[in-house]
């Protein structure tokens, strides 16, 4: 590269991570690019947790990867994944559900999920094909960076991500590594949401039907005037058709109770 930053120093740069990003990098370099300094922090309930600095290039390469996926998948996400795609999406969750748990009513619960040590448990093929899928501008650039183990420094000691968990994902520290993750829970996270917004639905209809009750906030209705005819006076209320716009939640509610006559 140049002795002095400018003009052919951002050049070199930008065609160095475009290197990178194309999934070009030296199968002998690789090891080390996509490796980085590893650090171990005591966990407040015992045991090590390690973390992992990407290097400084390695740590550039994947943001820029960041910032293309994150772009791309934003719509994929809203609204079942907030952190990735929504500013401030993490912010509005967590203080809309504290709002939620001051005024808790009764007979109500917030449910909390949380896996254990989830990103290192999904398979790297399942990311790889995720990506391939939704992403495949960065799918040789993923190949590249997980296609072998990468070497870890500890204090006097070198070690390989990969050593004991040869097939599966290993969190560098790099930017990217949270969309890889988001993109291969994001089906497992809208499943979940469907069954749990199905479960419901399907409660408040059957409370409806047992107690004969239908919820007077699903009676009210959005009012459109509609032209009936070009021709018509556009200022005369009786030129327009009024056209009500229910809740779809009360138009679910009306289809399953037709479907019982």
């Amino acid at each position: 590269m140049c002795r002095e930053a400018g003009a052919d120093f951002l050049s070199a740069l930008t065609d160095l991570t475009n290197l990178v990003i194309a999934g070009r990098c030296p199968e002998a370099v690789a090891p080390v690019f996509f490796g980085g300094r590893l650090l171990a922090l005591s966990k407040k309930t015992g045991g090590i947790r390690p973390i992992v600095i990407g290097f400084t290039l390695w740590r550039l390469a994947s943001k820029c990867a960041n910032s293309f996926g994150t772009k791309k998948l934003a719509s994929v996400f809203y609204p079942h994944q907030l952190g990735i795609g929504t500013p401030g999406g993490c912010e509005a969750a967590v203080h809309s559900a504290r709002r939620y748990l001051e005024a808790l009513p009764e007979g109500h619960v917030l449910v909390k999920l949380d896996f254990s040590n989830t990103f290192n448990s999904i398979h790297r093929r399942e990311m790889l094909l995720a990506v391939h899928s939704r992403m495949p501008e960065l799918y040789s650039f993923c190949c590249s960076a997980y296609s072998q183990p990468s070497v870890l420094f500890f204090l006097a000691n070198t070690l390989f991500s990969l050593k004991r968990v040869p097939n599966k994902v290993t969190q560098l520290g790099h930017f990217s590594s949270v969309i890889l993750f988001s993109h291969c829970c994001h089906l497992c996270i809208s499943i979940l949401s469907l069954v749990i917004w199905t479960t419901v639905i399907a409660e408040l209809a059957n409370r409806s039907f047992r107690e004969g009750i239908f919820p007077s906030c699903f009676k009210r209705a959005s009012v459109v005037p509609l032209l009936k005819k070009p021709s018509l006076d556009k200022h005369a209320p009786s030129s327009y058709r009024p056209i009500s716009n229910l809740d779809f939640i009360s138009k679910i509610l009306e289809r399953l109770f037709l479907a019982r006559i």
